[in-house]
């Protein structure tokens, strides 16, 4: 069973897996707040954008900070 550990905005993969997961689907997960989950994402995503042509990442990134933003905005509070 896997643990439900709560992340912090200090966890350094949280933003990485954060624009991985949304240069592939172009949104921001709301599962994120999980250790667990977090994890997941980044190896998955990172894997998965790896062989993508550059242009292409970087064209898909559009967007990202301010989405980013909002969802730190809306971060729960421990």
């Amino acid at each position: 069973m896997l643990e439900r550990k709560l992340t912090t905005i200090d966890n350094p993969k949280l933003k990485d897996a954060c624009e991985l997961f949304w240069i592939c689907k172009g949104q921001i997960p709301t599962t994120m707040y999980y250790e667990y989950t977090v994890n997941d994402i980044y190896n998955v995503y990172f894997r998965r954008v790896w062989g993508w042509d550059p242009n292409e990442v970087l064209h898909r990134r559009e967007g990202f900070e301010e989405a980013y933003n909002k969802f730190l905005a809306n971060w729960p509070e421990a």
